[in-house]
């Protein structure tokens, strides 16, 4: 029997070695391999990846191209309508789904087209567009919600609910949008509708209100509202009384100089004459006609500086759709500017019979002159303790007059001592001011005053100290300050009365007191002024002065200028910011008495100059202005010779076929550059990528 022996230990180390090393070998070996996948597969990935970026690029540019047709789409300018099926088209035609558009090299695709709610087809509310972006072998999806917030037109002819009746949801509308933080801006809509319909019985207006409404009876109607921006977008229309074609025009004025525009009021007119009637007119904006001063106002109430326009038409034919021309729509020859139509000229979806139209003018407000309402007394006494020395028989030297009442004497004024001092010869206290010479040499340059009847032989080379009293005709009283700047009574302001026959314009040179019923006075204000000269009227040939009854109008502190000048002088003015900006309408307020001469329509500020207090215009001054009420922004625009203002469509710019048509109009304060609302839709900000 053979006996098997043990191996050596270090023997059967050195096998369990070699074993050590065949495994790292597997271990190493195996984890190149994957490495090397894993790189290669890396480098796949890298390669593709500009290929994935391009996809989503072209998918992107997918939906800029789907909103700017959308978007022309909306009010029909392409010659389609984007809301009747989310179209989004070239002009005259829509893109269908599955059309690619190439790119270089790449392409991307309408992969769909749907409207919200699914199935649609007249006032869909929003548009889903899925677009698929193809670049080498990579694609990318994302899709968009476009939300259509306007449809300003209905045809009767393919829609049973143009009277809106049914509203909401409206078939027809406007979206106002919403505004969070002041100032808030307001929108301001004109309405066309074809035939004899006016307001539903259940009510006109969803939103705002109503500025004009206005029906020829058989042809047209228009109306046109305003509606104040809230936080939340506004959805506006009006529903009628039928079924009928209608065309809806609406603009954003936002607000200006940090205030939210406010409407000062509204006005209409009418348009029945057959063929291309091309003129209208309406009141004046001051006058109490059709709303009491629709334009532009007195006090406190806003002047106004935009003036707009609705224009509603219906025609015959297939032209009713097309626009009034730029430079032909005026108001007192001044040319208006465009703001928005409804339909689009190449609408085909909306009906050709009526035309709807914004149209406005902005003008710097602006004011120069203050308005009052008062009287001026004849025989006021004013006193205060004087000093005088009588140098000479013939008058006296003032020496102190802490009273200031010697300031205000004038040659023909009565003055008497309170004290029955007197002075006078025939041992008279009272005489009349015959000369009056101010800083004369011979009183050291103090004022020197004769009288008559003059000084008594025994007051010569006297020093007297008296309560004097002057009887003065010249006490302006201040009753109420109707508008315009405060008051100046240094020599400045000249006063205007609004009563026939006065020759000459006096100066304010002093205030004096506050009205009995003032609980301050308040100098600059209302109260009671003193005036250098007595206003003179001719009466019967002879100019006398008299007195003025309360509550005459007047106009203190205008502007001067010579017939063919072109120079306005305004020597009220403080401080540039009273000058009007270059570039402002200019006209003499109301044309009368008040305010004398007159501006050409349409006169620009050009240039303005505050070391010499004058600003210059473009057009020569036909009437010579003589303490004119200068003034700016919407009473600007007026025709203030006459009683009325005209506005014309100049018959070229009416589309041919028109038959009827009605204006209104409104007037803002503190309103900007308006924008249009008629073809707004909106996309949300982000968008989202479709899964592959």
């Amino acid at each position: 029997m053979k006996t098997v022996g043990c191996q050596p230990a270090s023997r059967q180390r050195g096998i369990v070695s070699v074993l050590l090393v065949i495994v790292m070998i597997t271990v190493v070996t195996f984890v190149l391999v994957q490495t090397f996948v894993i790189s290669g597969t890396s480098s796949s990935d890298d390669s593709r990846q500009p290929a994935r970026v391009g996809a989503l690029t072209l998918a992107e540019s997918g939906l800029q191209v789907a909103t700017t047709r959308i978007t022309a789409g909306v009010d029909g300018s392409d010659g389609f309508d984007s809301r009747t099926n989310c179209c989004i088209g070239t002009t005259g035609s829509c893109l269908p789904p599955g059309q690619r558009l190439l790119v270089g090299n790449d392409t991307f695709e309408y992969v769909s087209v749907a409207t919200e709610p699914a199935g649609c087809t007249s006032g869909c509310y929003a548009c889903a567009v899925t677009i698929r972006g193809e670049s080498g072998e990579s694609t990318r999806t994302v899709k968009s919600i476009y939300k259509m917030s306007s449809m300003a037109f209905c045809k009767a002819a393919s829609n049973k609910d143009c009277s809106n009746q049914k509203a909401p949801p409206p078939v027809w509308w406007l979206t106002l949008p919403g505004l969070s933080t002041p100032p808030v801006g307001i929108g301001v809509f004109n309405l066309a509708a074809a035939g004899n319909v006016g307001c539903w019985s259940g009510g006109c207006l969803a939103a705002g209100d109503l500025r004009w409404q206005l029906s020829d009876g058989s042809r047209i109607f228009g109306l046109g509202n305003t509606v104040p921006q809230t936080t939340a977008e506004t959805s506006v229309y009006q529903r009628l009384s039928a079924n009928t074609d209608v065309a809806q025009t609406g603009a954003l004025f936002p607000g200006a100089n940090g205030k939210s525009p406010t409407v000062v009021g509204a006005y209409a007119d009418i348009n029945t004459t057959k063929g291309n009637g091309t003129t209208g007119s309406t009141t004046d904006g001051a006058s109490p006609d059709n709303a009491a001063s629709w334009c532009y106002r007195d006090g406190s109430t806003p002047a106004g500086d935009t003036l707009i326009l609705g224009y509603s038409a219906h025609a015959i034919g297939t032209s009713a759709t097309g626009q009034l021309k730029a430079g032909e729509v005026s108001f007192n020859t001044i040319p208006l500017d465009y703001i928005a139509k409804s339909p689009h000229p190449t609408n085909k979806a909306a009906a050709n019979t009526v035309s709807s139209e914004l149209w406005y003018k902005h003008n710097p407000a602006y004011s120069y002159g203050t308005r009052i309402r008062g009287s001026i007394r004849n025989g006021q006494p004013v006193e205060g303790n004087v000093t005088v020395d009588f140098i000479n028989k013939a008058g006296f030297c003032v020496l102190n007059d802490p009273s200031g009442i010697v300031a205000s004497f004038q040659v023909g004024d009565k003055i008497s001592t309170a004290s029955n001092q007197n002075w006078f010869d025939n041992n008279s206290p009272t005489a009349t001011i015959t000369t009056i010479t101010k800083s004369y040499s011979g009183c050291g340059g103090k004022t020197y005053v004769m009288t008559n009847p003059v000084a008594k032989s025994d007051a010569k080379d006297k020093i007297i100290t008296a309560s004097l009293i002057t009887y003065i005709d010249r006490e302006l009283v201040v009753e109420q300050i109707i508008g315009g700047a405060p008051i100046a009574y240094d020599g400045s302001d000249s006063v205007l009365v609004g009563v026939a026959g006065i020759t000459n314009t006096p100066k304010i040179i002093s205030y004096k007191e506050k009205l009995p019923d003032q609980a301050v006075p308040t100098p600059g204000h209302e109260g009671i002024y003193l005036l250098d000269s007595s206003p003179k009227f001719l009466i019967n040939g002879i100019l006398s002065a008299k007195d003025v009854a309360s509550g005459t109008p007047m106009l203190i502190g205008g502007a001067f200028a010579s017939a063919g000048n072109t120079v306005v002088s305004v020597p009220k003015i403080t401080k540039a910011a009273e000058l009007p900006t270059v570039g402002t309408i200019v006209a003499v307020r109301l044309g009368n008495a008040l305010s004398m001469g007159a501006f050409q329509a349409g006169t620009k500020v050009i240039t303005v100059d505050p070391l010499n207090k004058t600003f210059t215009v473009d057009k020569p001054i036909p009437t010579a202005l003589v303490g004119a009420e200068i003034c700016g922004g919407t009473c600007a625009l007026f025709d203030h010779s006459t009683t009325t203002t005209g506005f014309r469509l100049a018959s070229s710019a009416l589309p041919s076929g028109t038959d009827s048509w009605v204006a209104g109009f409104t007037c803002l304060d503190s309103a900007g550059t308006p924008t249009s609302l008629n073809a707004a839709i909106s996309m949300g900000r982000t968008w989202s990528e479709v899964a592959q």
